[in-house]
């Protein structure tokens, strides 16, 4: 399905700018991205199938505080027991300190809860304070938290 995709977009002459996909409960989820002349309503019609749920919107790219050298990259991993209130519990205390989560994902494995995230943080944020914080959050939950600087190398 992404090979189809992706390569009707190619064809149509659209640049995938960003993306994400994932196979998220039996079905492969993209977000793209795309860059090019054509419009939303002919996209649509090119790309069509009775398979696909398609939506599309001209939209502005925008940049995030890391790219522009602003910001502080960090990852973050829970492990613990399934609940509700995992992600708004985790995703407050981060909107707390103006930080945003700009990728996640969650598996469920048998009752292990398993989340990694990527997590932009302002400049002026306390660190420190942020992850004693995580880790009051954690701990409420039963679950363990981890939260580490990225490795500009790796990207």
């Amino acid at each position: 399905m992404i090979a189809a995709v992706t390569g009707s977009l190619a064809d149509c002459g659209l640049n995938i700018r960003d993306s994400t996909m994932t196979l998220l409960g039996g079905h492969i989820a993209m977000m793209l991205l795309v860059a090019g002349e054509l419009d939303s309503a002919e996209l649509l019609k090119r790309l069509g199938t009775p398979d696909l749920v398609i939506s599309t919107s001209a939209v502005e790219a925008r940049r995030h505080f890391c790219d522009e050298g602003g910001g502080l990259g960090y990852v973050l991993t829970v492990h613990g027991p399934d609940r509700p209130g995992i992600i708004s519990a985790i995703s407050a205390v981060l909107a707390d300190d103006g930080g945003n989560i700009t990728g996640m994902s969650s598996r469920l494995s048998g009752r292990l809860y398993v989340l990694i995230a990527d997590v932009e943080l302002p400049k002026d944020v306390d660190v420190a304070a942020l992850m004693r914080r995580l880790a009051a959050t954690g701990a409420s939950l039963d679950s363990d938290i981890t939260f580490r600087p990225v490795e500009p190398e790796l990207l």
